[in-house]
């Protein structure tokens, strides 16, 4: 749970990193179409102008022309991979945020029944004079305030089972 905290706490960052990147990358990417389009222009009127070089101003400029769309296409898998990736953590944020929720309303609860019980209790040994109840890892780590409460219901909900002494 703490690992996931952290994951969602950071999702402001990597949006605003992806938004950044996107920004950068629309740039560029107006930039090589400006280009293209250039360069589409100019080969017409060097064509044009010289009558007798004609080919090897064609393979010039259509390997020019090709370098550019190249990087075009590049700039548009990249704008698609970050749009992806933001997509992926606002996903991940969404269902992080029902996780968390489910935990603190388990924890925040008076009484517990024992489907709340197997979410934050992870083992339980049982000794001749003593019970020890290890709790899942992300809910020691979260440091509830109420884990007192939780374990006393526990307690108490084996107690009126008969099953603890």
């Amino acid at each position: 749970m703490h690992i996931l905290e952290e994951v969602v706490s950071h999702e402001p960052k990597v949006a605003e990193g992806g938004k950044a990147a996107e920004d950068a990358l629309r740039l560029q990417f107006d930039v090589a179409r400006e280009e293209l389009k250039t360069l589409t222009r100019q080969k017409v009127r060097d064509i044009a102008r010289q009558s007798g070089n004609t080919e090897i101003i064609e393979e010039t400029y259509d390997a020019l022309i090709e370098e550019v769309s190249n990087r075009i296409d590049g700039l548009n898998n990249q704008l698609k991979m970050v749009a992806d990736t933001t997509n992926s953590v606002i996903r991940v944020k969404r269902v992080a945020k029902t996780v968390l929720e489910v935990f603190d309303d388990v924890l925040n609860k008076d009484k517990l029944d024992k489907t709340d019980h197997r979410l934050i209790i992870d083992r339980i040994i049982v000794y001749e004079d003593h019970l020890e109840v290890k709790l899942k890892a992300d809910i020691v780590r979260k440091g509830c305030k109420n884990i007192r409460v939780a374990l006393k219901n526990f307690f108490d909900f084996f107690q009126k089972r008969g099953k603890m002494s």
